[in-house]
């Protein structure tokens, strides 16, 4: 029973595009080359999952004929050595199952994460080219006709326009409705020439705020999403947690019983135990060189002993 699960799948039927820049969070998902990447924390236990699924297929045979072989004697009459060959598969196949739907579930909320980003990129768009460069232009037509203390009076606007999707929303939301009210009442002109037209800076606002509105209201939506999607994924994570661990301990349990050395089990040790594994391994080998050395020399010394 191997383990063939794309690392880096496709995201359906949604497009991707090559230009997206990555997040820059570990446990986010990120776009390269026109796909997915999966978060670092499910990449980690798909590869844990794939080390266990496959030691189990390559030593189960073995480790139940070492199990068999050593507790024969402790058989009584009728009785028979348990099948741990089926009872590993079966493990395996748990671990394989749990790998499964941790990934669907990763699938989902990466492919989720990546229209958020999008959408969030393309209200910046809007926000630049369709709503800013109307506001500032509506802006200074008010300023021009009405002064500046009358104008920031009418629209309500200090300082600069923002050019952030959601403040900018905001502004201008404030001034489109100022003008549809039904009662607006407009300063008296600071010039004879100056000429105040409120139904021409509503068509001139309006469809551009009507635009970012929607696509934000839509960018709310699919962040919502993204966020259920990850408390689904989280959930499979820490499902696939149990099973794994469940499934861990038990093979090296089988396979320590079944005989099997060291270094066919040791892949399957948590990292602290192999970097202690590790250290001890490379203390012993350090110690033998030094050995080695120290008898050459008391050898040699020996001889030069003789000589005299």
């Amino acid at each position: 029973m191997s383990l063939h699960i794309d690392s880096t799948p496709e995201p359906g039927d949604a497009r991707i595009s090559k230009h997206t820049k990555p997040l820059g969070l570990r446990d986010e998902p990120t776009v390269r080359k026109g796909r997915i990447k999966r978060s670092t924390r499910v990449l980690r236990r798909l590869k844990a999952a794939g080390l266990l699924c496959g030691s189990i297929e390559k030593a189960k045979g073995k480790a139940a004929a070492g199990f068999r072989e050593r507790f024969a004697a402790e058989l009584r009459d009728g009785e028979e050595a348990p099948d741990l060959a089926s009872a590993l598969e079966l493990a395996g196949r748990s671990v394989h199952r749990a790998i499964e739907e941790l990934t669907a579930a990763d699938d989902v909320y990466c492919a989720q994460g990546v229209r958020r980003k999008q959408l969030k990129g393309a209200c910046v768009e809007v926000a630049r080219w369709d709503v800013y460069p109307e506001l500032v232009d509506v802006r200074r037509a008010i300023d021009t006709a009405f002064g500046r203390q009358e104008g920031q009076h009418l629209h309500e606007m200090k300082g600069k326009t923002q050019r952030s999707p959601e403040p900018l929303l905001t502004q201008v939301r404030g001034l489109v409705t100022t003008l549809k009210h039904p009662k607006l009442v407009l300063p008296r002109p600071i010039r004879s020439s100056s000429r105040a037209d409120p139904e021409g800076w509503l068509r001139q606002l309006e469809p551009g705020y009507l635009k970012l509105k929607s696509m934000l209201d839509e960018l709310e939506v699919a962040e919502r999403r993204e966020h259920k999607l990850r408390e689904e994924r989280d959930y499979e994570l820490e499902s696939f947690d149990i099973v794994y661990g469940e499934a861990l301990a038990f093979v090296r349990s089988v396979f320590q019983l079944g005989g099997l050395s060291d270094r066919e089990t040791w892949h399957l040790l948590p990292n602290v135990q192999r970097r202690r594994l590790r250290g001890k391994a490379r203390q012993a080998r350090e110690a033998r060189a030094e050995g080695s050395w120290a008898d050459s020399a008391e050898l040699d010394a020996t001889d030069s002993a003789d000589d005299v």
